[in-house]
């Protein structure tokens, strides 16, 4: 239940955990045509 609280405080914190997580997750939303839709929401 942590998670979607994190969440609600702030997404911009929980975007910068991700995306220190998933040092590539930058690189993918540019290359997997899936996730280019997505690309807004991880900027």
């Amino acid at each position: 239940m942590a998670a979607p609280a994190a969440r609600a405080d702030g997404s911009d914190a929980a975007l910068a955990a991700a995306l220190a997580d998933v040092p590539d997750l930058g690189r993918l939303l540019e290359v997997d045509p899936y996730l280019k839709p997505y690309a807004p929401d991880f900027q």
